[in-house]
């Protein structure tokens, strides 16, 4: 088996792992999906998202027998190009706070510098102050915004890029 650039390397807190998403994560990620967001993926877009190439998922599991489900957090994202878009970031509500979501961009970072990329960019809905935080602090900035992005309320989207030394 051949290394794959792609997987993470993530520097994660005591009592978490981090890997490759497979199809056998999908259960588990719907159900993190479903605690997290107001318009939460489906099975079938997960599953899209594993016969794509360019898409990547990185999982962190936690390694506690008592853990609340197997996964911790996750991160989907693409590598198109010269282009990495970050497409779902999602931590357990009983996992937040702990720099999982930190450590999981700063690694898609690292593999989109990697890559040459020239900008990594995602969708953030606009009252999310703390993920709104959390992208500024990483050097994120707004270069546009999506009206009625999200399907749950209708809420508008500020779309982030990150300018990438390539």
């Amino acid at each position: 088996m051949t290394h794959d650039p792609y997987n993470p390397r993530l520097r994660l807190p005591d009592g978490f792992a981090a890997r490759a998403g497979d199809l056998d994560d999908v259960g588990d990620l719907v159900i993190v999906e479903q605690l997290s967001q107001g318009a939460p993926w489906t099975r079938r877009v997960f599953e899209k998202e594993f016969d794509l190439d360019f898409s990547r998922t990185w999982v962190v599991e936690w390694r506690a027998d008592d853990a609340p489900c197997k996964l911790a957090a996750y991160l989907v994202f693409w590598l198109v190009h010269d282009e990495v878009h970050v497409l779902n970031v999602v931590v357990h509500p009983d996992a937040r706070r702990r720099g999982l979501a930190l450590s999981l961009l700063n690694d898609v970072i690292r593999i989109a510098e990697e890559q040459h990329a020239a900008l990594l960019s995602l969708e953030v809905r606009v009252g999310n102050a703390p993920a709104q935080a959390l992208y500024a602090a990483l050097g994120f900035v707004p270069i546009g915004r999506r009206a009625n992005y999200y399907a749950d309320n209708h809420e508008d989207a500020d779309v982030l890029a990150l300018l990438l030394d390539s």
